[in-house]
């Protein structure tokens, strides 16, 4: 788990991952309030981890591939879209 603050020790957001062997998963992230793009940071630097780690594969999970009318699940998409060197088809079905 990675936490960031800022200079006066103020909570921003945390962003968690696990990892086995050469395989991580992003597992969560929270951000408080409109702080910086803490999650962003918290991303790159967790990359830079693994990578010294000798992690091969790092799986942001779920990732659509059509546009959303949830405005802060499209820019999630596009968040996640922008680590990807490529994509992996799965069977996504909601049960109602």
């Amino acid at each position: 788990m990675m936490v960031g603050f800022d200079k006066d020790d103020k909570f921003l957001g945390y962003m968690s991952s696990t990892y086995l062997s050469d395989y991580s998963y992003y597992a969560s992230s929270l951000k408080v309030g409109n702080s910086s793009p803490i999650i962003h940071i918290l991303m790159w630097e967790n990359v830079k981890i693994l990578k010294k780690l000798g992690i091969k594969q790092f799986e942001l999970g779920i990732c659509k591939n059509f546009k959303s009318e949830d405005i802060k699940l499209e820019n999630i998409f596009k968040f996640k879209k922008g680590f990807c060197s490529n994509f992996k088809t799965i069977i996504d079905y909601e049960f109602k």
